[in-house]
């Protein structure tokens, strides 16, 4: 079914939000950051739970509002960030990524790495410079690969994520991993459990992002010392390891 409920146009798809100014979303870049509808998964610390369904809501912006506010700021942003929610379970996702392009903005995209196949035909894909329709990828690896289907209630998903990594490594496309420590979700072993999951997958470079609670920007307290771990990650073969 078409998110486009106000007629056929591409300016009616419904988004969830934007975020018209962002140093965070792409580290590097000044993005604005658009926010897609829907995910499958249900973990238990998502932050952003008015996205995980499609249904229309009265917060909703339509695509040509949002496209309109992007195009004022043509020369000040590096690029615009699709994010969610997941945003690869849209349908009008790559229309989305081909308007911004045909604007000279280049393209980031976040992801869980639920949709492994539509993430390697964006990955393979082309603009009509020859240039890569996607230009950096943010993959939110949630947990240690063990723990996946109980921390998202979706049978699988470890899988899903696997997929996406491996399509991730075999492209030319720049990608980051990165992990929100949700202290329920992560105590020293598991975190270690996970550092030695993609060091064997041939990963050396890793974000950890601390959890804040909902409503602030308190950080979550962890049940361990995160420097000291992340230290010892380093000296288990880690070449970049930043905290955020």
């Amino acid at each position: 079914m078409s998110d486009c409920t106000k007629g056929n146009s591409l300016n009616d798809y419904r988004v969830g939000g934007v975020s018209l100014f962002s140093t965070v979303d792409w580290p590097g870049h000044i993005t604005a950051t658009v926010f897609l509808k829907g995910c499958p998964w249900r973990c238990s610390y998502c932050h952003n739970k008015h996205l995980l369904s499609k249904s229309p809501s009265v917060d909703d912006l339509f695509w040509g509002q949002v496209i309109a506010e992007l195009d004022k700021r043509r020369g000040f942003l590096d690029g615009i960030v699709f994010s969610g929610g997941e945003p690869l379970i849209s349908a009008h996702l790559a229309e989305l990524i081909s308007e911004v392009k045909s604007r000279g903005f280049l393209v980031g995209l976040h992801t869980n790495g639920t949709k492994p196949s539509e993430l390697k035909t964006l990955l393979a894909k082309k603009d009509t410079e020859g240039n890569p329709f996607v230009d950096w990828v943010g993959l939110d690896i949630k947990t240690s690969f063990s723990c996946y289907d109980e921390l998202t209630c979706a049978k699988g998903s470890s899988d899903a994520v696997l997929e996406s990594l491996a399509s991730l490594q075999e492209s030319a496309v720049e990608y980051e991993l990165r992990t929100t420590l949700y202290p329920e979700a992560f105590d020293k072993d598991t975190l270690h459990a996970l550092g030695e999951e993609l060091l064997a997958l041939g990963e050396r470079n890793w974000i950890l992002q601390k959890c804040r609670e909902e409503g602030s920007n308190r950080e979550s307290p962890l049940p361990f010392n995160l420097e000291a771990a992340r230290q010892q990650l380093l000296q288990q073969g880690f070449e970049t390891l930043l905290i955020r």
